[in-house]
């Protein structure tokens, strides 16, 4: 199955975002205005995630922790969040 993140966040010149999913680390890609998506397959059926900002090897900041479960046979699954 394929998740795919999309989140609306401020982010300084430089600094990166990335989400980390069960100790995994994927960077978003910048889509837009403030705005970050990436996509991952995942064949669990729940995952627990987190955002990183990040310039360099620093991290600067942490949030939006969760964990979610979701069913076995949806193909793709839509996380979108906003952090301020």
């Amino acid at each position: 199955m394929t998740v795919n993140f999309r989140v609306d966040c401020h982010t300084r010149w430089g600094q990166v975002l990335y989400v980390v999913v069960e100790g995994e680390v994927h960077q978003l890609k910048p889509i837009g205005d403030h705005q970050w998506s990436c996509s991952i397959d995942s064949g669990a059926n729940g995952l627990t995630y987190h955002y990183e900002i990040r310039e360099g090897e620093t991290v600067l900041a942490e949030f939006g922790t969760r964990a979610i479960r979701f069913n076995a046979e949806d193909k793709t699954i839509d996380l979108v969040d906003r952090w301020r």
